[in-house]
């Protein structure tokens, strides 16, 4: 197991104090890291520098499928851009969302076709694909789908325990990974509490991070600790907790 950070837009943490992570996760999307300006080789230097691994989270709006195949295709060749970025981070696996923004079965053929392709590229270029669980949103595909949508595309899972937590509470989260535990290559990690709020830090919410991190500790995992604020004082301390609870 490793534990890690996503980044978002804060590139920049990397040249600072980083002895609590095993690597980090850029996001490679217009908002937080376009593409066409990502320099991946000076960053990969810095990684090298920091002595960090890394992880990717790939493009994800719009939507990976749309059942219209000229913005499909287009997404092919945006996703493409993106992943010989990830190859130059030498990233382990690549993120992308569970999601389409129509439930029916023609958008859930239109994603494992789009997601097949992209675990074939992936896997092309050194990385895993891991499809990840949003099914607490109207975008994203039920919980209860994630897993047979990553078998159908060869694929693996993403498991955002948060996500899990406000989509089927507790009971979610520890029978997702009792029984398709074997998808899981990757976890994104944060709190959450009932009323709605998520990717808080670690110990801020309702999650009982314990079993997961039971399950986790003995796995060729990564493990990264997705938060929406910007001290990363938060990420470090969620980073700890996360680690004594796999020790116990």
């Amino acid at each position: 197991m490793k534990l890690g950070t996503t980044l978002g837009p804060n590139r920049h943490l990397v040249e600072e104090e980083t002895a609590t992570f095993d690597f980090v996760e850029p996001a490679l999307n217009p908002r937080d890291c376009p593409v066409e300006e990502f320099d991946a080789a000076g960053f990969r230097a810095k990684l090298d520098d920091a002595d960090l691994d890394c992880t990717v989270h790939l493009p994800h709006f719009p939507d990976l499928a749309t059942t219209v195949p000229e913005i499909d295709a287009a997404m092919r060749e945006y996703q493409e851009r993106a992943l010989a970025k990830a190859e130059t981070l030498d990233a382990e696996v690549g993120v992308v969302h569970a999601s389409a923004g129509v439930h029916d079965d023609r958008h859930r053929e239109a994603f494992v076709e789009q997601a097949s392709w992209l675990a074939d590229a992936c896997r092309d270029r050194g990385l895993e694909l891991v499809v990840e669980n949003l099914g607490y949103t109207s975008e994203g595909f039920p919980l209860a789908e994630v897993a047979e949508l990553a078998r159908e595309a060869g694929a693996s899972v993403c498991f955002d325990v948060g996500h899990a937590y406000l989509e089927g509470g507790q009971a979610a989260v520890e029978s997702f990974l009792t029984d398709h535990g074997d998808l899981v290559r990757h976890l994104h990690v944060h709190d959450a509490r009932e009323r709605g709020d998520d990717h808080v830090p670690v110990g801020t919410g309702s999650v009982d991070f314990a079993p997961v991190m039971a399950w986790a500790a003995d796995r060729d995992v990564t493990v990264a600790v997705e938060l929406l604020v910007d001290d990363y004082a938060f990420q470090r301390d969620s980073v700890r907790r996360l680690r004594d609870l796999a020790l116990t």
